[in-house]
């Protein structure tokens, strides 16, 4: 489409869209991202991402005992598996690095 348009067509769609994004009416981030917080917090209780399926109701609900409740618990905690490994990670990473800097120094 631009393609067939003069630079001046161009200029006046882009003029016009700058008059449309002027025109919306804004809002303070500190207002809205408070307002999406107090939502998020209100919804949290019946959301199933962070409460979990109860298990009466989960028709995938693993049999007792083996690997299988030790995978479904680290998939039912996986964003604290997962934040606890990489804080564990890095902390060894950087002690490594540490080491490292000291020997090249003395």
């Amino acid at each position: 489409m631009a393609r067939d348009m003069s630079d001046i067509d161009i200029l006046k769609m882009e003029l016009e869209q700058l008059k449309k994004e002027v025109s919306t009416p804004r809002e303070p981030v500190s207002k809205t991202s408070k307002d999406t917080m107090d939502w998020c917090e209100a919804a949290s209780g019946t959301d199933l991402l962070i409460t979990g399926v109860p298990d009466d109701k989960n028709p995938y609900k693993p049999e007792k005992g083996g690997w299988k409740n030790i995978m479904l618990y680290l998939h039912r905690n996986t964003w604290q598996t997962y934040c606890s490994y990489v804080s564990l990670f890095t902390g060894l990473k950087r002690l490594k690095l540490e080491r490292k800097n000291r020997r090249d120094i003395h």
